[in-house]
């Protein structure tokens, strides 16, 4: 599911919210659809099919039935509760932010956060507590499967790679890396408390930026662009 599909899915969202969570069904292990009543009356279900190749985010009318199929599922059934008072998208990637207010009742629900990723074969739905921290994951993902990546309950959530444009992909896109490893790069929705950068990422150059070679001086940076009258060219947005 693209990134643009999911963004005009989330408009037609937003002057719903906040709605009223009225309950969660899993029709297979792989679906949770969230019974919604909006803010104009309207009762529908936001469904996301969470497992690979195929996952998607769909909003459909009806009801949908299903028991808690899995461990993570349980989970989610206990935990997600309260209206959907907020949906975000990670730019315009593949990754969706679903905040819960959760409820009081005898035993509190505190607030969560449903992160679904929609990334193709590497699709995913994580349970986060208002702080970042993963309560619950659909597919754990350790160090031996992805060193710079680790998805498993206890750990601060580390948002998903941004498909972004560049010199060396123009049209955006996953960038490439060595098989196996995930690039660098990725954040969080603005407001979110949880980490903003994708974990292991250092200070451009890498860790030897700036350092002189072996055996001499460094050599100092080239001249910067020249003005008509030979000095060096403002600033960029100066008058």
């Amino acid at each position: 599911m693209e990134g643009l599909l999911i963004h005009a899915l989330l408009r037609g969202l937003l002057p719903e919210l906040p709605a009223l969570n009225l309950g969660l069904a899993f029709p297979n292990e792989g679906t949770l659809a969230v019974l919604l009543k909006g803010q104009s009356g309207r009762i529908f279900n936001l469904v996301l099919h969470y497992r690979p190749p195929n996952p998607s985010l769909v909003l459909e009318e009806g009801t949908l039935l299903g028991e808690p199929k899995t461990p993570f599922q349980r989970q989610l059934s206990a935990r997600v509760k309260g209206p959907l008072v907020a949906a975000e998208q990670l730019k315009l990637d593949r990754v969706v932010f679903l905040h819960f207010a959760g409820e009081k009742g005898f035993v509190d629900t505190p607030p969560s956060v449903l992160v679904f990723e929609a990334t193709g074969r590497n699709a995913n739905l994580l349970l986060l507590d208002e702080k970042g921290i993963l309560l619950g994951v659909d597919r754990v993902i350790t160090q031996e499967v992805n060193r710079y990546r680790e998805l498993k309950p206890g750990l601060p959530y580390t948002p998903h790679p941004l498909r972004q444009a560049g010199p060396e992909n123009p049209h955006g896109g996953r960038p490439k890396g060595p098989p196996g490893e995930a690039p660098q790069g990725g954040g969080a929705p603005r407001g979110w408390g949880g980490p903003g950068a994708y974990a292991g990422a250092g200070p451009p150059g890498g860790p030897h930026a700036g350092k002189p070679p072996r055996g001499g001086r460094a050599r100092p940076p080239p001249p910067g662009p020249q003005g008509p009258c030979g000095g060096p060219l403002p600033a960029h947005g100066a008058f």
